[in-house]
């Protein structure tokens, strides 16, 4: 029979090797937050379109949102969208049902009858939201998605700003960040195969 004490001492150095090994698990998880902190941009970029019944559903001819959040703990400027500076600095990275990939991206022939730099300061946790309506007009790739009517689309934003000596100046920021890839139920695609 095993005294009571024993037991204890037993029951004490089982929780002994618990408690090491849950302080060492949270060491080794505290020092891996802290190098995504590190890494972690200080901007965030993504769709606004919550699930709704299951899915989440967007309009390339009506428009959809994508919110720019400042995520550091500092003022930071981010380019407008009318100006040179801002206009080409979202895309979008699309994976179809089937596989496919399409990069859209704005047209860069475009011509500037005003143009200077402009930008937005958001404060600590402030967002902007730009309106993205998907038209051949102005967007290059949407030819090649290859699909009309509603389709389901795997969708990334990407943010990617040059630093210049403009954005240094007015501190705005520069790097290039990219969302998470969401599947997307897309409305009123008006698009033609080739």
């Amino acid at each position: 029979m095993i005294s009571k004490t024993k037991r204890f001492v037993s029951l004490s150095g089982a929780a002994l090797v618990v408690i090491t090994t849950c302080l060492l698990a949270n060491a080794v998880h505290t020092k891996e937050k802290d190098a995504n902190k590190a890494q972690r941009s200080e901007v965030l970029v993504g769709i606004a379109s919550p699930e709704r019944n299951g899915k989440r559903t967007i309009s390339f001819s009506k428009g959809f949102p994508v919110v720019i959040t400042n995520l550091s703990n500092r003022p930071l400027g981010v380019w407008r969208e009318w100006c040179s500076w801002g206009y080409f600095n979202l895309s979008l990275e699309v994976r179809t049902s089937d596989g496919r990939k399409v990069q859209l991206e704005k047209k860069r022939d475009r011509g500037w009858t005003r143009n200077f730099p402009d930008w937005y300061t958001l404060d600590p946790g402030e967002s902007v939201i730009r309106n993205i309506v998907l038209t051949d007009k102005d967007w290059k790739g949407i030819e090649d998605l290859k699909v009309t009517g509603n389709a389901k689309l795997f969708i990334r934003v990407v943010m990617d700003v040059s630093t210049t000596d403009e954005s240094k100046e007015k501190g705005v920021w520069s790097g290039k960040i990219v969302s998470p890839e969401r599947l997307y139920h897309v409305e009123s695609i008006v698009c033609k195969p080739k």
